[in-house]
């Protein structure tokens, strides 16, 4: 939430459990979560190490389009790759269907072409241990581990 809603107290972050009338819990599964971005301006004075990962969440929520705070985002994303994920995603779903269509083909494209350069170091490295080359030099020539290798 962008606004108070307890009032009554500086707290940003609370989480809470669904309780019957007697206060016995429903579940220690689910927990609801308010956090109370409009309550986070002191957490801009914390040095990033010090953040909790909550509070580096919260950071990115309030401020993650705040042109001014972008160098404390990218500290906070060097430490945070939940975050940088999140960033990824945000960037994604903002492409046209057009430009997203695009950015398809391209992981596709470099998907297959991992796939056909794994095969052919596959290939190589079964032809070399067919011709009893050892399997510790073909390991560190071709980047395989010893277990593919062995595998083939």
């Amino acid at each position: 939430m962008n606004y108070p809603l307890f009032k009554e107290d500086d707290k940003y972050y609370r989480d809470m459990m669904f309780r019957d009338e007697n206060g016995t819990p429903l579940t220690d599964d689910e927990v609801i979560i308010f956090l109370e971005l409009s309550k986070i301006e002191s957490l801009l004075k914390k040095p990033i190490e010090k953040l909790t990962d909550i509070e580096k969440w919260m950071i990115f929520f309030r401020y993650a389009t705040d042109k001014s705070k972008r160098d404390m985002l990218n500290k906070i994303l060097e430490k945070e790759e939940g975050i940088g994920m999140a960033v990824q995603i945000l960037e994604r779903m903002s492409l046209s269907e057009e430009e997203r269509a695009g950015y398809e083909a391209m992981l596709i494209y470099e998907m297959d072409q991992r796939s056909e350069e794994r095969a052919r170091k596959l290939e190589i490295a079964k032809n070399l241990k067919a011709n009893n080359v050892p399997i510790t030099v073909i390991s560190e020539s071709i980047g395989l581990s010893i277990e593919e290798i062995e595998a083939l």
